[in-house]
């Protein structure tokens, strides 16, 4: 008869995988599929910018008319949208990879939370203008929970490896 004693999995860093290491393994993962979402709204925030009704002058392609928000064009701002989910995601991804090498690698801390500084800036600044216009972004707010998880989930990484020897 073998033993039964079930011991913890192994990271890729050589440690052993608790809870919370787990936790944030799954947290930087989901950063990875936020990030192919906002991609995507921003290809389909750009093509229904397209179907609001403008006409485009000449070949200067000057937009005119359409549908407005509150002296808005819709348009444009599906088209300010759409850049944001594009440059959000591109974010994303970036906190997803710098994650991994923080956690895994013991890279600096720093290239991430300087990702997630700009994604959080960049969401309450778009979030700024639109509550200005009198609507909000759902997009944005869930970028700025995501961010928020992830800070909450690090913090306990470092808190736990601080605490207790994870080697194996």
């Amino acid at each position: 008869m073998g033993s039964t004693t079930k011991y913890p999995p192994i990271g890729d860093d050589g440690r052993y995988m608790t809870p919370t290491r787990i936790l944030m393994h799954r947290c930087f993962n989901a950063l990875l599929v936020w990030a192919i979402v906002c991609i995507v709204a921003a290809v389909a925030f750009t093509i229904a910018a397209y179907f609001q009704g403008q006409s485009y002058e000449d070949l200067e392609l000057i937009a005119s008319g359409g549908t407005v928000f509150n002296g808005t064009s819709v348009a444009s701002l599906m088209r300010i949208e759409a850049g944001y989910c594009f440059v959000s995601g591109i974010l994303f991804i970036a906190m997803h990879l710098l994650g991994f090498v923080w956690m895994y690698e013991r890279g600096s801390e720093y290239p991430s939370l300087l990702a997630m500084g700009a994604a959080c800036m960049l969401a309450l600044v778009w979030i700024g203008y639109l509550v200005s216009l009198g609507t909000c972004d759902v997009i944005a707010v869930i970028c700025l929970l995501v961010v928020a998880v992830t800070l909450v989930l690090r913090s306990r990484v470092k808190a736990e490896a601080r605490d207790c020897d994870l080697t194996v």
